[in-house]
């Protein structure tokens, strides 16, 4: 899994970057708490509310 790198995006203020890669991870690892943390982040930075409230929702499903 190459988080790292998507968190690098994230970092440098390449949001769509980030979470593009964070949405192709994601179909490889759904149950990942920390990507869906980050990707539920990215979506916030991106003015995506519904989506974020619902990815970080999911994220707390797998680490409450």
């Amino acid at each position: 899994m190459d988080i790292n790198k998507a968190l690098e995006y994230l970092n440098n203020g390449e949001i769509e970057k980030g979470k593009k890669l964070l949405e192709e991870l994601r179909k490889e690892y759904p149950q990942d708490e920390t990507l869906l943390y980050n990707l539920g982040m990215a979506y916030s930075e991106t003015g995506e509310l519904e989506k974020s409230a619902e990815t970080l929702e999911e994220a707390l499903i797998y680490n409450p």
